[in-house]
This record gives C-alpha cells, sequence and structure tokens, in this order.
C-alpha cells in the first residue's frame, strides 16, 4: 500500500501514513494530538481542491475534539505518584547532610561537632526506612558515627592538654 501525506489538524506539521490507516484514529508524532486521519480517495489523493493547503479542508476529521494525550503518560497508569517513604527520603538526606557537615564542625568546634554528628545518626536511623534513600541514610549513619568519634578525640586532647599544661 501506498503512504499519503497531510497535515496535523492541530500543529499542522505535516505527517505521512500508509493507506490502510486511513479512516482510523492515529496519533500525531509532535504535539500527540489524537484524531481521525483522512480518508484516501481511490485514485491514493486526499479530498481537495487539487491545490496545496495551508490547512487541512474543514470536514474530514470527526466533530469531537479528543483528549489531548500526553508524552509522559500511557493510558495504562494515570494514577498519581505514590508518595511512599518520602518522609524517611527526607530523613536519610538529613542524615547524609549532617554527617558531611559534622567532622568538619567536630575538627574546629567540637561541641557543634557532637551535636550534628549525633543528628546525623539519630536522622540516619530513621532514614533505614527509605527503600530509595538507604545508601544516603547508611553514608550519614558513618560519617555521624565517626565524626562522633573525632568529637570525642578532640575532648581528650583538649583534657589531655589541660592537665598537662596545669
Amino acid at each position: 500500500m501506498a503512504n499519503f501525506r497531510f497535515n496535523c489538524p492541530s500543529c499542522q506539521m505535516p505527517l505521512e501514513l500508509d493507506e490502510r490507516h486511513a479512516g482510523q484514529e492515529v496519533e500525531c508524532g509532535h504535539c500527540y494530538q489524537v484524531f481521525i486521519a483522512p480518508r484516501v480517495l481511490a485514485s491514493g489523493e486526499l479530498p481537495s481542491s487539487g491545490r496545496r493547503q495551508s490547512r487541512i479542508p474543514s470536514g474530514l476529521w470527526d466533530t469531537e475534539r479528543p483528549r489531548r494525550r500526553s508524552r509522559y503518560t500511557s493510558d495504562d497508569d494515570f494514577a498519581p505518584p505514590t508518595r511512599s517513604g518520602s518522609q524517611s527520603d527526607a530523613w536519610a538526606i538529613i542524615a547524609l547532610v549532617l554527617g558531611g557537615v559534622s567532622p568538619l564542625l567536630a575538627c574546629c568546634c567540637w561541641p557543634l561537632g557532637l551535636a550534628t554528628s549525633t543528628g546525623a545518626i539519630i536522622t540516619g536511623i530513621l532514614g533505614l526506612r527509605s527503600s530509595a534513600n538507604q545508601v544516603m541514610a547508611i553514608l550519614g549513619l558513618i560519617f555521624g558515627v565517626l565524626s562522633f568519634g573525632l568529637g570525642g578525640v578532640a575532648i581528650l586532647i583538649g583534657l589531655g592538654n589541660a592537665v598537662i599544661n596545669r
């Protein structure tokens, strides 16, 4: 079967279609508009006045405007995305941020380092419930434990220095 050319009724992009799809519901590959393809005459041409028209002649398309399909969804899944675990995802992200900041604070200002490392440990444990961001929670937990130990070493060095310089 031969192909025929016509313009999309919505975006006016030129389309090429096989004759066997004439009169059937098709979708424009550019604007994703669903419409009925025009029927082809026995001569293989579209019913028109012979000159090239910039718009498709009226009467070739069905009168009911079909719904516009999104290029990001399919017909099978129109349900909104589920938000399962979003709370634990946030805990995992917070654990990673606190765990990344706490070693720096443990070296400079050990009270802040101990506070942020404790926060990283707690939020890391809460973030372990996340299915998508478990790696971030584990990394935050590891950094929190390491910086907690680093803060403890800083306290011991400070106490040892105070005892020696008495």
